[in-house]
C-alpha cells in the first residue's frame, strides 16, 4: 500500500483505529489488558439483578447483529 488513505479504504478502517493499533504495539500494559478482556469469560456483577443482566446481553448481540447485517 502506497497511502494511509489507501490502507484506510483497503481495510474500512477510520483513522483513529490505526492509532489505536498502533498504541497496542507501543504499550505492553495496554496489549496484557485487551488480551485478558478478549479471554475472560462474562459474568454478571453481584449487584446487577440477573433478568437485567439478561435483557442488557439481549441487546447488546441485537445490536451487534443489526451491524453485521446493516454491513453485509
Amino acid at each position: 500500500m502506497r497511502t494511509l488513505r489507501e490502507l484506510l479504504e483497503q481495510h474500512e478502517l477510520e483513522l483513529g483505529e490505526v492509532g489505536f493499533a498502533l498504541r497496542l504495539r507501543r504499550d505492553d500494559e495496554l496489549r496484557a489488558a485487551v488480551e485478558t478482556w478478549f479471554e475472560a469469560e462474562p459474568a454478571r456483577p453481584d449487584e446487577i439483578p440477573a433478568p437485567d443482566w439478561l435483557r442488557w446481553e439481549q441487546e447488546k448481540h441485537q445490536k451487534l447483529l443489526a451491524t453485521l447485517t446493516e454491513a453485509a
